[in-house]
């Protein structure tokens, strides 16, 4: 039997949990982001909509890892694709795990240096979060998935605690007029929450790893209802409090929210509590796709261990992540449908998609 660190063992219960905080960690720092000021009105709408793209993605990578239940995502490009043609498709992944724990990292910094110590060089929290990674990721797949176990519920009270304090506040007059600007920029309005939650293909590098394989469709369609009723409801509360104008303007709605919270004057000044769930979210993030990419590179490069590549890989990330963006702002412009939506949807569902003929056209003909 191999060691405990080379085959982790997680539950779909804890898979779904690190679904859930690597979508409510995105979607807490970049809501605004999501929108387009002429149209934040009806951001509530696009925000339902998504879950359904979202879930559709889910379903594809759920499908595909069952058909190849002991391969991650690695393995499955070049077992369908061969050594080459396969083996560029998984660097391109591995890309991509590193290109979002990169951006993840140098938000977590920025938010660490708006909110708490604006003074403080931003490398300074770089590296602070890099070495916290690191140590998390030598630790295992288990580990960060209990580490999140303790976090997330946390999270999501805090969030639904924020949610309530604020409801006096809600002006949903300003949600109307439903529909003002038609159904083409909601449905525009739904590529970057859809490619939020395509983030979901970290399922099929992680689905070997999981115990109760019967259970992943379900927790992680679960994962997603969660997901978009977080995103539906912060859409309405942010919306309705500042205006759809001012809304789409804010740097971070979020933590703009929870300043607005005053009950009796005593209970004031409580937006610790938000980067308190920023930090433990974004953690686990960071940890989870950094995971992904070293495991995958050690998979790619037939490796019988692989965490010495734990240190090149986050000094990768700790330098790109200081290199690649100067502010939080340069991040969000980043994320737009034309650049962000297509790049990543391309690999969250385009290339799923065709895996998923191939394996399903290479199991017929292997049958015949």
């Amino acid at each position: 039997m191999k060691p405990s660190q080379n085959q982790p063992r997680i539950s779909a219960m804890q898979l779904s949990f690190i679904l859930i905080a690597n979508r409510l960690s995105v979607l807490t720092v970049f809501l605004p982001t999501l929108w387009d000021a002429k149209n934040s009105r009806d951001t509530w709408i696009s925000a339902l909509l998504s879950g359904i793209g979202g879930m559709v993605i889910t379903y594809i990578v759920v499908t595909l890892s069952k058909r190849h239940s002991k391969l991650t995502l690695i393995q499955i490009c070049t077992t369908l694709f061969g050594k080459w043609i396969g083996g560029f498709i998984s660097l391109v992944y591995l890309w991509f795990f590193l290109h979002i724990s990169l951006i993840t990292i140098r938000a977590f910094a920025e938010i660490l240096n708006t909110a708490l110590m604006p003074e403080t060089p931003i490398q300074i929290f770089i590296i602070y979060v890099v070495l916290a990674v690191v140590f998390s990721v030598y630790r295992g797949l288990e580990a960060i998935a209990r580490t999140n176990l303790l976090i997330l519920p946390g999270s999501m009270i805090s969030l639904l605690l924020i949610l309530i304090l604020l409801a006096k506040d809600f002006h949903l007059e300003l949600l109307k007029p439903i529909l003002e600007n038609g159904w083409k920029p909601i449905m525009m309005g739904t590529i970057l929450p859809i490619a939020f939650f395509g983030e979901g293909i970290l399922i099929s590098m992680l689905y070997p790893y999981v115990e109760d394989k019967q259970k992943v469709m379900k927790y992680s369609m679960g994962a997603i209802l969660i997901g978009t009723f977080f995103l539906t409801i912060l859409s309405m509360a942010v919306i309705s409090i500042f205006g759809p104008i001012e809304s789409a303007n804010l740097t971070l709605a979020v933590y703009s929210l929870v300043r607005m919270i005053s009950i009796g004057h005593f209970l004031e000044r409580i937006e610790a509590i938000m980067v308190a769930v920023w930090i433990g979210l974004l953690f686990i993030k960071i940890c989870i796709f950094l995971y992904a990419g070293v495991r995958g590179t050690g998979q790619l490069l037939n490796l019988k261990l692989n965490k010495f590549l734990i240190i090149p890989f986050s000094c990768i990330a700790l330098i790109l992540s200081y290199t690649s963006f100067k502010n939080l702002s340069e991040i969000k412009l980043y994320f737009s449908p034309k650049q962000w939506g297509i790049y990543s949807l391309t690999l969250e569902f385009l290339i799923p998609c065709i895996l998923l003929v191939v394996s399903f056209f290479r199991k017929r003909k292997n049958a015949i």
